[in-house]
């Protein structure tokens, strides 16, 4: 297999769990709309910024965007549990 297609699975679940995240937290209200957006313009920045990051070779960068998204997904849980204490 080709080194550089090993990462794909872990991209497509981690995007997946993103979009999931953004979803579940406007649902259940604990995401506002200004923060859904500001998490969006983040991603689309981390993407448009994945072609300027650049080591030795391209292999490495994929592997750098999901781990920046893997954060986003985290920052989107701290968000949405900021309030957690607020419903009890």
């Amino acid at each position: 297999m080709d080194p550089r297609n090993y990462n794909v699975p872990g991209a497509i679940s981690v995007n997946v769990v993103f979009v999931a995240l953004l979803v579940l937290g406007v649902v259940l209200r604990s995401l506002r709309l200004r923060s859904v957006v500001l998490l969006v313009l983040l991603w689309v920045a981390g993407y448009a910024g994945l072609s300027y990051v650049s080591f030795i070779t391209t292999v490495y960068t994929p592997f750098l965007f999901v781990t920046y998204v893997a954060a986003l997904d985290l920052l989107a849980l701290g968000v949405m549990f900021r309030d957690l204490d607020k419903f009890e």
